[in-house]
């Protein structure tokens, strides 16, 4: 059985994080080889829609870390 969901991050256009996801320029994940692949889409889908910019990730560097052997 697939899903066809689209996770996005809990976050609000007007909250004090979504100003600072708005204006922030990269974006460091750590230990990202621990989380699922939806949370990455999920990052990606809430930043195009904070940022009004739909290029990956919003427009912002996304930089990922963590151990990938």
């Amino acid at each position: 059985m697939q899903s066809n969901e689209t996770p996005t991050c809990n976050i609000s256009k007007n909250s004090t994080m979504a100003k600072v996801l708005q204006q922030c320029k990269l974006i460091v994940w750590d230990d990202c080889t621990m989380a699922h692949k939806k949370s990455l889409e999920a990052l990606d889908r809430t930043l195009k829609d904070l940022r009004d910019n739909q290029n990956q990730f919003g427009g912002a560097i996304i930089l990922l870390s963590g151990d990938f052997r």
